[in-house]
């Protein structure tokens, strides 16, 4: 009897340039440790808040939750250290970009930092599955890459905790954009950065080859690292945000090799409007597949993660991923 094939042998046949996972959610059972996280740095910084599953179903970055609560609470440096004989004016009238705001903004992202670690460790875990199908996708020569609202910093110390660290070209953060999720830009930035789009010159086939090589190369340098990074909370640091423009730039180059890739007597004027890079997207939040499903320049195939945190959510990601499924067992 032939063997039936599993869905990520489908996704493999279709031969995607790359592959961009989201982290919580999604190859972790993380999404439950957030409130709590928030809910104890709240309370550290003076302030009783019962964090509700509204604002934890917005899909924003660690930096923009600071933000938020910042005005949200009118906090200053006095909630940081209350013993400050003066008490510190309040940041929540004043821009992102003021450096006091960005200071104490950087301060509180430490404190969650402090948290979070911790937390990983002992409440959150590894999905089952997750460590066959990311094999599946890397022996196919697939490059991979994490797409997450996580600081860098500490996604790459999560992953590395739970030792699938290797398996991806590149880490992005959702504190390194102007635009963080569900916008398009990390997605599309995450998707060129796997594909070794540095070296954009490259036909389409070099391009893949490269990025096959470079993984490898990962791989090699990072499975000889020990867990004493699990020791070191990372710190935060005020990112050199990269711009819609910028995050774009790379895909429309990336476009024009896909084309470029074939024969000339092959692309039509209809043809040519269909000619676009594929990638696929694991992603548990609605709104960033809905910005996905919409995006023009890429075909995105989006496998929907039921995520027991988002359930309410459950119907509509059913309606807008090109797949679903509640265990990487079941792909």
């Amino acid at each position: 009897m032939q063997k039936q094939s599993s869905k990520i042998d489908e996704l493999i046949q279709q031969k995607p340039l790359g592959v961009v996972f989201d982290l919580d959610g999604t190859l972790l059972s993380s999404n439950c440790i957030w409130e709590s996280i928030w809910e104890n740095v709240l309370k550290r910084l003076g302030v009783e808040h019962k964090v509700t599953e509204e604002e934890m179903f917005d899909p924003s970055s660690v930096r923009s939750f600071v933000e938020r609560y910042i005005r949200q609470f009118h906090l200053s440096e006095t909630n940081i250290n209350p013993l400050k004989k003066k008490e510190a004016p309040s940041l929540d009238a004043l821009p992102a970009a003021n450096a006091a705001f960005a200071e104490l903004t950087n301060k509180i992202a430490d404190m969650v930092n402090e948290e979070l670690l911790p937390e990983f460790k002992t409440h959150a875990s590894l999905k089952s599955g997750v460590r066959k199908v990311l094999q599946r996708f890397s022996a196919a020569g697939i490059p991979l890459g994490v797409a997450t609202s996580t600081t860098r910093e500490m996604a790459e110390v999560v992953l590395s905790h739970y030792g699938i660290l290797h398996y991806f070209v590149e880490v992005r953060s959702s504190d390194q954009f102007e635009h963080g999720k569900p916008a398009a830009d990390i997605f599309m930035r995450t998707a060129t950065d796997i594909v070794g789009l540095s070296e954009a010159e490259r036909p389409l086939e070099k391009l893949i080859e490269h990025s096959r090589r470079r993984e490898q190369e990962i791989i090699s340098e990072k499975t000889t690292q020990t867990d004493t990074t699990l020791s070191m909370v990372p710190k935060t640091f005020t990112p050199s945000l990269i711009s819609t423009e910028n995050a774009m730039k790379a895909v429309h180059i990336l476009c024009k090799q896909c084309e470029q890739s074939l024969p000339s007597s092959s692309i039509t004027s209809s043809s040519k409007q269909a000619i676009k890079p594929l990638f696929v997207c694991f992603e548990d939040n609605i709104a960033s597949m809905r910005v996905l499903r919409n995006e023009s320049n890429v075909n995105w195939i989006i496998g929907g993660v039921l995520d027991e945190t988002f359930s309410r959510s459950h119907l509509e990601i059913t309606q807008t991923a090109s797949f679903v499924f509640s265990e990487w067992t079941d792909l």
